[in-house]
């Protein structure tokens, strides 16, 4: 990705869950010099793959807010000053192949954590982690 692409990925996360942390300690030991507790903001940007076509859903779990995009959409709003919440997104269909996905997240105060879930056919409709072999840096 081009230092000139508005849309570049600005974490290259290498572990094997994508976006998932459970509280502040999280971000501190995944993130290479990251040492904040409070009022900070995170963008994942990459690629998806669904291996079928068929009917998807995403969920954030996040302390403070988070939202996210799938193919330029917003999908799940879980924005807002709040401890940890769930929120899925509507079912939608997809087709199979790579498809765009942003994920955005806020800390302001207190507690902190953003967990990413899917389900689908690959999964037999059942939730499951967003893992770093489902995705790939936006290109």
């Amino acid at each position: 990705m081009g230092q000139d692409d508005p849309d570049r990925c600005t974490l290259d996360v290498q572990y094997k869950d994508v976006v998932w942390y459970s509280n502040d300690n999280d971000f501190k030991r995944a993130i290479p010099g990251f040492s904040k507790n409070d009022k900070y903001a995170m963008r994942w940007a990459g690629q998806i793959y669904l291996p079928a076509t068929g009917k998807y859903q995403i969920r954030t779990t996040s302390d403070d807010g988070s939202m996210a995009y799938l193919d330029k959409q917003l999908v799940v709003n879980n924005d807002g000053n709040h401890g940890m919440r769930r929120k899925d997104s509507k079912v939608m269909t997809a087709k199979k192949g790579w498809h765009r996905l942003v994920l955005t997240f806020y800390e302001n105060g207190g507690g902190a954590g953003m967990q990413v879930m899917i389900k689908g056919p690959p999964t037999n409709n059942k939730w499951i982690k967003l893992a770093a072999d489902m995705t790939r840096p936006w290109r």
